[in-house]
């Protein structure tokens, strides 16, 4: 009995050994959810802050947008010039119509809705580089052949790049202003960041956007440049999906549309919109014939 006896408080000293383990390494594990519970409470406030900063800039996006839609639609506060131009968004309008380019008369129109292009009547002759506008229910097309681009802002054109010769070489950086009043040119803007030429440009809201074209090197361009006209300050938007000149380009609702034009392949049939809600350049239906030097109006 006495050597059971003594086996028996062996035994328990062993137990107690293993006991003693057990706590220390509940304690050690305790000591260890402690600090994964204080670096948990770490991360939760850093992962806050962050979305805090996120929420921040979705809100300053939102509002730069919003912004930029209401200078859009811009009202004539006095009647005292009756030619002045209004600065209107596409409002219900919901068709493009692209005519004419090198080497064809065709007259095709895309429905915005539908996604869907279908042929109108050809025009009386070919022509390509002209200008086009609706006035009274009446599409113009006038004139033809020009490397440099211009926009209508109230009572001033502003006329961006181009070049003096045949020559991309000669092509130009510099932003001039058209006062019709006055029948005058004076240098407008700071100058584009890049000399170019055979782009296209839209108005959007005080600013103008400067699409594809190709560089004095004769360098095809994917870029687009936003001009304001009252800061005189200039910033870049996403590149297009595919470089492009002798292009052209209108706005329908939030998107700036760009039809054909022409790379290193010859003319396209692609057209790819961006739209400044997703920031973001789409592709959408190609018109039915490769055109470039063509021109195009929303209706």
């Amino acid at each position: 009995m006495e050597k059971r006896m003594a086996n028996v408080e062996k035994d328990m000293a062993t137990n107690m050994g293993a006991v003693v383990i057990m706590e220390t390494h509940m304690k050690n594990m305790g000591n260890r959810m402690a600090n994964v519970e204080r670096n948990t409470t770490d991360m939760d406030g850093k992962l806050e802050a962050v979305n805090n900063e996120v929420r921040k800039l979705k809100t300053a996006f939102v509002d730069g947008f919003d912004e930029m839609k209401n200078v859009l639609v811009k009202m004539d506060k006095t009647e005292e010039n009756p030619r002045k131009v209004k600065n209107t968004a596409s409002g219900d309008k919901e068709n493009i119509i692209v005519a004419g380019g090198q080497r064809t008369n065709s007259v095709e129109m895309f429905n915005w809705r539908q996604r869907t292009w279908s042929p109108l009547q050809l025009l009386p002759e070919k022509r390509f580089g002209a200008i086009s506008f609706v006035y009274n229910n009446y599409l113009t097309i006038a004139g033809g052949y020009s490397c440099w681009s211009t926009e209508i802002f109230d009572d001033n054109l502003l006329i961006v790049g181009g070049r003096t010769t045949t020559s991309c070489s000669n092509s130009l950086s510099s932003v001039v202003l058209y006062d019709v009043r006055k029948n005058e040119c004076q240098q407008s803007l700071a100058p584009l960041p890049y000399e170019i030429s055979e782009m296209a440009t839209v108005r959007w809201g005080d600013n103008i956007v400067v699409i594809g074209g190709r560089d004095k090197r004769r360098k095809a361009l994917d870029t687009d440049i936003i001009c304001n006209d009252n800061t005189e300050q200039s910033y870049f938007l996403t590149a297009m999906r595919c470089k492009r000149w002798k292009c052209a380009a209108v706005v329908i609702e939030n998107n700036i549309v760009v039809l054909g034009g022409e790379n290193e392949q010859g003319a396209r049939k692609s057209v790819e919109a961006f739209n400044f809600e997703r920031y973001a350049w789409l592709e959408l239906s190609e018109m039915s014939q490769a055109r470039d030097w063509h021109t195009a109006v929303v209706v």
